[in-house]
């Protein structure tokens, strides 16, 4: 179901390799953090044609797409600040100083703030990216990996490595809310599904569990080809896309089901990628061979392969 589109060529990636990813849906531009070169590394993701590296991203990590603001935010964990870019042109717009070591974000487009956390830490800021302020900021239970604002509940989610839970964080002062228990070691990418309350959580033992956002009920529980990063959720076609590394694969999961439906091998250490649900493409980035993938879901035309370079 999903076709190869093309490739565009990065540059060149070492120790470290590619971290998270977003798109820029008003124009469909690519961002995803090249953590072993320090900077953010962003491609026109209709075209297949590169833009620009923005520089200053020391060990860049988590990628996200702020709504409304038309803002690109980048974690850069080497020096410990939340980088705010213009989505349409990749400028860096402001700094905000948010350390030790932030690593995943979320983003409330009601209040513009950002949620950050902190790998080092251990703890969530909550970001106001205009005023550069701190506005909130909590303890978590353990090492945080990534996180979503559920907009229903007016909360975070952020999943704690160990111990096993996803935490909830009310939006505005970052009270606990809720701590949900995962079935699985290691959760790690997470998803919400906002029309039924469904956090998808992809964990490090091989495994996707589904838990009820509202009582915290374990729905579904899937073995996984290997240990997953990031994940992405397509809520058109009611499929979820999670990043393996090892084996180098994408495994496409119906929502409904909670079966596996579709396997893609890409390469050994690919275990990011990142989808826009307004154009129904997916970006899976290779650091072997420091190129993107991109595969269209559905019926979107016929498979174009182009090969484009970084200048």
């Amino acid at each position: 179901m999903l076709q190869v589109m093309g490739h565009v060529n990065l540059p060149k990636v070492g120790n470290g390799g590619f971290d998270h990813a977003d798109v820029c849906l008003t124009t469909g531009h690519v961002y995803v953090a090249n953590t072993a070169a320090d900077q953010v590394d962003m491609f026109d993701g209709e075209a297949l044609t590169p833009i620009r590296s923005i520089s200053n991203c020391a060990y860049g990590s988590g990628v996200l797409y702020g709504s409304a603001m038309e803002w690109m935010f980048a974690a850069a964990r080497g020096s410990g600040k939340l980088l705010v870019l213009d989505a349409m042109t990749g400028d860096l717009l402001r700094e905000v100083e948010v350390g030790p070591k932030p690593n995943g974000i979320a983003w409330d487009p009601t209040r513009r703030r950002a949620l950050v956390a902190d790998v080092e830490s251990y703890d969530a800021r909550c970001v106001d990216p205009s005023s550069r302020e701190i506005v909130a900021m909590a303890p978590l239970l353990g090492r945080p990996r990534w996180c979503v604002y559920d907009a229903k509940r007016d909360c975070y989610w952020v999943n704690i490595m160990n111990p096993f839970v996803v935490q909830g964080l009310a939006a505005g002062d970052l009270t606990p809310v809720a701590t949900l228990r995962v079935g699985a070691r290691g959760p790690h990418g997470l998803a919400l599904d906002p029309q039924s309350d469904r956090l998808f959580i992809a964990c490090d033992d091989a495994r996707l569990i589904v838990i009820n956002a509202v009582n915290g009920v374990e729905l579904a529980d899937t073995q996984l080809a290997g240990s997953p990063d990031a994940i992405w959720l397509n809520e058109r076609f009611g499929r979820l896309y999670v990043g393996i590394g090892d084996p180098g694969c994408v495994q496409v999961v119906d929502t409904t089901t909670f079966a596996v439906a579709e396997t893609i091998v890409t390469e050994m250490g690919a275990h990011t990628l990142t989808f826009d649900e307004l154009r129904q493409r997916l970006y899976v980035f290779l650091p072997n061979s420091s190129r993107a993938v991109v595969y269209a879901e559905g019926k979107e035309g016929p498979a174009v392969r182009t090969d484009r370079t970084f200048a």
